[in-house]
């Protein structure tokens, strides 16, 4: 009869393992349509797609790291049969194998394409290395090789990762390493399954002892993205959340979601068409957009450690400043999108060869970015505590001044981005806390909780 197999992971580790895997497929069997041709863009786009498996697979080896861990310290503190870690470490070793083979192959195929300039082999040749040092990194935290190696191969890779940033940028390191001589990338690329086999010659037989790990269970490890956000109310609208069918609680990804995707969409879409250069002018149209994400604020502020029993406590959430508390920690999550957005701006222009310095140049032109952005979230603030008459005649006002900016273009002093504008959106915004934290009460906060 058929068995189950071993699990190794837990089945939403797997799950995702699973869907990370299936749109790197996706991604490759896009390239097959131009890499085929010869042109500097589909280079590039394999290259990328190399970036991207070289990601991938660290993130199965790391989470599959943790599997390993467990395995060992649950079975040292059980009676268990060494047929049992025996049948588990084969299930693992043959689980990254497989993770490691799909991965390597498909940038092979790709690098092999006439479009690429990369000799073929240096795909599985990283990708080999990148997965050795993971493995080995588990490994000593699990008690199965010398603890200094834990450390070792982390600094040995970060070390690596800025330098190749910071000195030589990504696509000049991968054309020095697929340089090197054929028969050493060869050896590079066996060098996982050298591993694998050594390792099941080595720990096969026998469960390690794991050291201090084996002495006691170890506490649940807990999702530190979940515990951050377990500490975040996201604020409801009064009918929303006297309404019955409100669901009591939101999950952590749903939480991030609702908080981040109009800060991203802020950055990358909105403000970024129009002009954001040190100098440059601020059109009518940027105040519109301003108005635009601080409506679309006003339905996304969070609050940090919120609860009844906070408002009652001496030190706790003070009263007088409540609208500085809901802003500082709304400013948390759109600071996270604002360095997500630089970074991958940031990956995007160094992998398609510009230089790192002019890209960090580009980012620092658009500082003005995060001061409006600070200006539009206490603006919503202060709009969440208005009462309904008046939020609805700001609207009207507003949509009035959009319209007749748009369709009678009055005549309109000149604005420039420089000092005298960000000295406005520091006034501004200190007006608009001020006001909001005198309209912000405990009593108005708790009915805009989720019940």
């Amino acid at each position: 009869m058929k068995t189950a197999a071993l699990p190794v992971v837990p089945p939403m580790t797997t799950s995702v393992a699973k869907i990370m895997l299936a749109c790197l497929g996706v991604y490759w069997v896009c390239l097959l349509t131009v890499s085929t041709g010869h042109g500097g863009g589909a280079d590039t786009a394999i290259q990328l797609m190399l970036g991207l498996g070289c990601a991938v697979l660290l993130a199965i080896a790391h989470y599959h790291g943790l599997g390993l861990c467990d395995a060992v310290r649950v079975l040292n503190v059980h009676r268990a049969p060494a047929t049992l870690w025996h049948a588990w470490l084969r299930t693992w070793l043959a689980t990254m194998t497989r993770y490691w083979a799909a991965i390597s192959t498909g940038a092979a195929v790709q690098l092999a394409m006439p479009a690429s300039t990369t000799f073929w082999l240096a795909g599985p040749a990283l990708l080999s290395l990148l997965l050795c040092g993971a493995v080995l990194r588990a490994m000593a935290q699990a008690g199965m090789a010398p603890r200094l190696l834990r450390h070792g191969v982390k600094l040995l890779g970060t070390g690596l990762l800025l330098y190749v940033l910071l000195a030589h940028g990504p696509g000049p390191a991968l054309a020095w390493f697929a340089a090197l001589p054929a028969a050493l990338l060869l050896a590079l690329a066996l060098a996982w399954p050298a591993l694998a086999w050594a390792i099941w010659r080595r720990h096969g037989g026998k469960l390690p002892a794991g050291g201090s790990l084996a002495a006691a269970p170890a506490p649940p490890r807990q999702n530190p993205i979940s515990a951050f956000m377990r500490r975040y109310t996201v604020l409801q609208w009064q009918r929303q959340a006297a309404d019955d069918n409100t669901p009591a609680v939101l999950g952590p990804l749903q939480k991030l979601a609702m908080l981040m995707n109009g800060e991203i969409l802020f950055y990358v879409v909105l403000l970024q068409l129009l002009t954001v250069h040190w100098n440059s002018a601020a059109s009518p149209l940027r105040a519109i957009g301003l108005f635009f994400v601080c409506m679309m604020t006003t339905g996304k502020l969070a609050v940090r450690d919120l609860h009844w029993r906070g408002l009652l406590l001496p030190g706790g959430l003070q009263r007088k400043r409540i609208g500085t508390h809901i802003l500082l920690s709304t400013l948390t999550f759109q600071a996270a999108a604002m360095l997500l957005v630089a970074a991958v701006y940031l990956a995007a222009r160094i992998a398609m060869g510009t230089a790192p310095a002019e890209a960090f140049a580009s980012v620092l032109k658009v500082t003005i970015l995060p001061l409006e952005l600070v200006f539009a979230t206490s603006a919503a603030v202060l709009v969440r505590a208005l009462p309904p008459l008046a939020l609805t005649a700001l609207v009207a006002v507003a949509i009035a001044a959009g319209a007749a900016v748009l369709y009678g273009r009055p005549a309109l002093p000149g604005w420039t981005i420089g000092p005298w504008y960000v000295l406005f959106l520091a006034a501004a915004t200190a007006a608009c806390i001020y006001l909001a934290n005198r309209r912000w009460t405990p009593e108005k906060l708790l009915r805009n909780m989720q019940p």
